[in-house]
């Protein structure tokens, strides 16, 4: 984001809250492994107790941490998509001229937003 241009302040909080997800995701499906399926022992209607095979509690929650990590990629426009229609932010016109810089050697070269030189 930072080579294309396209990073505002505020996407650093966004990119910390994907490397969250994204180390959540990865753990769950660590421990998901292949374990699709899991045995649980229920009681049935008279008390006995017996063993169900049942879908991994885990997968539904990784489905909507993958949903999460989907729909923050299109945000931050990290989709290929989406990286085609993400605008490049103006440069900061705060930032100080570094000494011995080409902006600093020959300022009539830089282009000022609006394209005024």
């Amino acid at each position: 984001m930072l080579e294309r241009g396209t990073c505002t302040e505020g996407d650093f909080a966004a990119v910390a809250m994907y490397s969250e997800l994204y180390a959540r995701w990865i753990s769950l499906k660590e421990q998901i492994g292949d374990k699709w399926m899991v045995d649980m022992i229920v009681l049935d209607s008279n008390g006995v107790a017996r063993t169900v095979t049942r879908v991994n509690p885990l997968l539904k929650i990784l489905s909507a941490t993958e949903a999460r990590l989907q729909s923050m990629l299109k945000s931050l426009a990290a989709t290929p998509l989406d990286r085609e229609k993400a605008k490049q932010t103006a440069p900061n016109q705060k930032e100080e001229i570094v000494p011995g810089s080409m902006a600093d050697l020959m300022p009539e070269l830089l282009v000022m937003p609006g394209g005024k030189k």
